[in-house]
């Protein structure tokens, strides 16, 4: 014991790979050029997971160059039997099986950093880390070169990534970076410095020194482009422009101006029985890039929630955006970001204005201080907020603040939330205050819930390496809550809960949920479970299973008090190494006052069949079909409707691609689905 927490001091604080500059770079093609061995090396990886501190199953070599243009990384991947090596071929950001990665702070701030990672079928898989490790940002997407070959002895990785297409720190030679592997047979990850189990730290890496990029070129993206649309029996023909002007390295400028910000591929539909609408997550590149500078999430509200921004109307259509500017500029010791954006009308929304601003300083070893502003007005309205906020990351503490001001119209609003965090060995606890003052609006802005005051506490601890067990955890939530509203009483939550995951990577947690809260004009109390089961991800099945039912809550679909319950079912299957498929079952249980299910009128049923096949690393079609059996808001008819959804993807070049999308009611259209044809050619002009 004494042995591995000695090695993990020497692997968090020690380590150092030198850049080696070369005149000639390699070939990115997957075979080992003797070029390799001119560069520095990295060695000696330790277990993150599934024991914590041990030396890994399989040996790895990373090897590391530069030149004036990019950074050189290859992987030498050991395998003692090469027939357990998984291989998988997909779309990108789909990096499943055996992969090699690495993350690099370029502001050697311990607050951000970009992530690569390639997998067998040399699927790309990039991000960025933020909030010093606490928060990961799937949607960034760089350009970036890579290459894998498999040998008799393992597999050798290569990655090129030019200077221009990251965000660095100027006339500094040094940055943190740390190397990951995947050993997919056995669930392993490994990392050159070691990273703990539940807590994932940027500050936890090694020094890369040396690193010197060369001249800088334009670093000029031009993205035009050209899309035929056919919408029910109207058909448009759109083009459009988007530019990201990187004018220094620390500084980018993003222009767009009548871009197509509609998905190609619709959001899924759902019932909704709360009176909340349902949160969806950001998918549009253009309030993707900077998002860790200027957005703010917690469990209370996310602000600015972007989707409301080019939102779409209840009939489907998506209220278009003319006009869009945004400055990001980052520095080693602040982080800018400014955005703005014209919408124009459509239906009963308003020709509007969004201004969106935040600059956060860097603090301390990898702490942050913030200040922002957000609104949205038009003729008819204006809604505006501002914040001050923090962010402290220390070794056993990571305490957060959001202190601010909001103003709707004629209502002035204030808001208090205060977060922190304890890690200790296997123990984490949280505790998070809130006040949201009776006047809080941001509802054109952001999203949340309700005002109100309240206090959620929660903890868990973990039982690692147990006999037949991997894991067991153990853990409690308790939540209490007072909305303005209510002239009395306070609304509280208490939910313990198990999980296990066994030596077979089978997972399962159990939930029970008593509480007592206000609907209707009423106070009652109701209990609740939940359950959930998992088969190991990393194979070529996978299925989850979730059920959960609740004694009695309000219907805000049906106006009455009822049980409600859920049963979630989950099925995929690798039929080939670039041909997946899967379905998904969801039936929502809605019983009515008398807490009795009819299964023909209470039952509603959701079912999506998904295939995806990928030709090559570039070429990709993917098929969703969505099946709804529901009873319609104020209706006594059961229907049933139908969604069928197709997207070929042909990426020509990186980040230019050829679309050609349909969705096709082929009976009776779900809610707020339209029938529609694209086509659409976006292209990278990359100076």
């Amino acid at each position: 014991m004494i042995f591995f927490i000695f090695l993990f001091l020497i692997n968090s604080s020690a380590k150092i790979i030198k850049a080696i500059y070369i005149d000639k770079p390699p070939i990115i093609d997957g075979k080992i050029d003797i070029i390799w061995q001119k560069g520095d090396s990295a060695k000696d990886f330790i277990q993150r997971y599934p024991n914590e501190g041990k030396i890994p199953s399989e040996s790895t070599t990373v090897y590391l160059l530069f030149d004036n243009e990019a950074l050189y990384v290859a992987f030498k991947a050991y395998m003692k039997d090469i027939r357990k090596l998984k291989k998988t071929v997909s779309e990108r950001e789909h990096c499943y099986g055996d992969r090699v990665g690495f993350i690099i702070d370029t502001f050697k701030d311990n607050q951000n950093a970009y992530y690569f990672a390639i997998n067998l079928g040399n699927v790309q898989f990039d991000g960025k880390f933020y909030e010093g490790g606490n928060s990961f940002d799937y949607n960034w997407d760089g350009i970036w070169y890579s290459a894998v070959k498999i040998y008799s002895w393992g597999y050798f990785a290569e990655f090129k990534v030019p200077f221009k297409t990251i965000r660095y720190k100027e006339d500094l030679s040094e940055w943190n970076i740390n190397f990951e592997r995947i050993i997919n047979y056995n669930d392993e990850s490994n990392w050159w410095v070691a990273q703990k189990k539940d807590i994932f730290r940027i500050a936890q890496s090694g020094r890369l020194v040396g690193v010197k990029p060369g001249k800088k070129g334009f670093y000029l993206e031009i993205f035009p482009f050209s899309l035929i649309k056919r919408e029910e029996k109207k058909i448009s023909l759109k083009g459009g422009l988007d530019i990201d002007w990187k004018i220094t390295s620390e500084v980018s400028l993003t222009t767009t101006l009548f871009p197509d910000f509609a998905q190609i591929e619709a959001d899924p539909y759902q019932i909704n029985i709360s009176k909340y609408e349902i949160f969806v997550p950001e998918k549009r590149p253009f309030f993707i890039e900077g998002n860790e500078i200027y957005s703010l999430s917690s469990q209370i509200f996310t602000l600015p929630y972007t989707r409301k921004i080019g939102k779409a109307m209840p009939s489907g259509r998506i209220v278009p955006i003319n006009l869009g500017a945004k400055i990001i500029l980052q520095e080693k010791n602040f982080d800018f970001s400014f955005l703005s954006i014209f919408t124009d009308s459509l239906e009963n929304e308003l020709k509007s204005l969004y201004k969106i601003g935040r600059f956060k300083s860097k603090i301390l070893k990898n702490s942050s201080l913030g200040i922002g502003y957000y609104s949205k007005e038009n003729f008819r309205m204006e809604n505006e907020a501002f914040n001050v906020d923090g962010n402290f990351n220390f070794d056993y503490f990571n305490p957060i603040f959001y202190l601010g001001k909001t103003k709707k119209n004629d209502k002035n609003g204030e808001y208090l939330i205060f977060i922190n965090n304890f890690y200790y060995k296997n123990l984490n606890v949280s505790n998070l205050f809130f006040h949201l003052s009776p006047e809080f609006d941001i509802s054109e802005i952001g999203y949340f819930q309700e005002s109100g005051i309240g206090n959620t506490n929660s903890f868990y601890y973990g039982f690692y390496n147990l006999p037949f067990l991997r894991a067991f955890c153990i853990g409690n939530y308790l939540n209490l809550f007072k909305d303005w509203k209510w002239e009395k009483g306070i609304a509280y939550s208490f939910a313990p809960f198990l999980s296990f995951t066994f030596e077979n990577q089978m997972s399962t947690s159990f939930n029970f949920h008593l509480f007592k809260n206000y609907e209707n004009n009423l106070w009652y109390n109701s209990y609740g479970c939940f359950l959930y089961l998992s088969s190991p991800y990393h194979k070529k099945f996978k299925s989850n299973l979730l059920f959960s039912y609740y004694k009695k809550v309000y219907n805000y679909r049906k106006y009455y008090f009822a049980p409600y319950g859920s049963i979630n079912l989950y099925l995929a299957y690798d039929l080939l190494p670039n041909l997946k498929l899967s379905f998904t079952c969801d039936n929502l249980l809605e019983y009515d006052s008398l807490e009795r299910l009819n299964f023909k009128k209470d039952v509603s049923n959701s079912f999506i069949f998904f295939l995806n096949y990928s030709l090559t690393n570039n070429i990709h079609f993917r098929i969703n079909n969505q099946l709804i059996r529901y009873l319609p808001e104020g209706k006594e008819k059961v229907e049933i409707g139908n969604n069928l959804s197709f997207l070929f993807t042909y990426n020509f070049l990186p980040k230019s691609s050829v679309y050609f999308a349909f969705t096709l009611p082929l009976f009776n259209p779900l809610p707020g689905k339209i029938s529609a044809f694209v086509f659409k050619i976006k292209y990278l002009i990359f100076l």
